[in-house]
């Protein structure tokens, strides 16, 4: 039994097991989950920006829509203003579902540029990782 190694006793059959101590992933979640509130910062800043500017916009093409006829009653037609709203929805979804995955990505180049190098070092040398 090692340093580095978990035992564990088992009360069904009285045996010791004895795992390898798992490597400490705490800098890599905490700021994983840092990154995370800020990118949720920025989403609800930018969401709210584009849903107050779409919600104007959809509030001007209502107003400005042109009376017709339906049913024998005089109705303001409301599809540039449906348009606007659903335009400005599409908007803020891509937007706001692309800087997630950008910042997913950025993510996922920065910890294997930093946690793996060193299992990858070991692969190319000695042809296994340090983990197994």
């Amino acid at each position: 039994m090692s340093e580095n190694s978990i035992t564990i006793h088992s009360k069904v059959n009285n045996k010791d097991y004895v795992y390898p101590q798992p490597r400490a992933a705490f800098p890599f979640t905490a700021t994983a989950f840092l990154i995370g509130a800020s990118t949720s910062i920025a989403a609800g800043y930018i969401g709210m920006t584009i849903a107050v500017y779409t919600n104007t916009r959809t509030t001007f093409s209502c107003c400005k829509g042109e009376l017709i006829n339906v049913g024998g009653e005089s109705v303001k037609d409301l599809t540039d203003g449906f348009m606007t709203a659903f335009r400005g929805g599409q908007v803020l979804g891509f937007v706001l579902v692309g800087l997630a995955i950008l910042v997913l990505d950025l993510i996922l180049i920065v910890f294997r540029l930093t946690f793996f190098e060193e299992n990858a070092d070991n692969i190319e040398h000695n042809g296994q990782p340090t983990d197994v």
